[in-house]
């Protein structure tokens, strides 16, 4: 994650120096972390992510206090723990179906999102 970020600033940058903008224009690299995610098989995994990232992945259907309500209730039929207020325990097919999630996210346009989702989708039903 962090270097497709940093990248991304680099590029940036680069054309900022090379066509001669001031260097208020340059940007600084700031990290944005989706989580941590490990894959435990093709249909496994473990995660530990912020709720409040979890929008940023997913579309947004409940108000933040009525997601981190419906969060605590679903917790253990989900396979997952809250650690604290801040972060959020993903175990099992939640945390597969979130860690792919989060990788389309990271996709740099919707021609590579649909690419990589087409080919899962191959792979899952074929």
């Amino acid at each position: 994650q962090a270097a497709l970020e940093q990248a991304e600033v680099a590029a940036w940058n680069m054309f900022a120096q090379l066509t001669g903008k001031p260097r208020r224009k340059f940007r600084r690299y700031s990290p944005n972390p989706l989580g941590e995610f490990v894959a435990l098989g093709t249909d496994d995994a473990a995660a530990v992510v912020a709720p409040v990232r979890l929008a940023g992945l997913l579309p947004p259907a409940l108000p933040p206090s009525a997601a981190a309500a419906a969060y605590a209730a679903l917790a253990p039929a989900l396979n997952m723990s809250i650690l604290g207020a801040a972060k959020l325990e993903l175990r099992g097919g939640v945390a597969a179906a979130l860690r792919r999630l989060s990788y389309l996210y990271r996709m740099p346009t919707l021609g590579h999102r649909a690419f990589v989702a087409e080919r899962w989708a191959n792979r899952a039903f074929f």
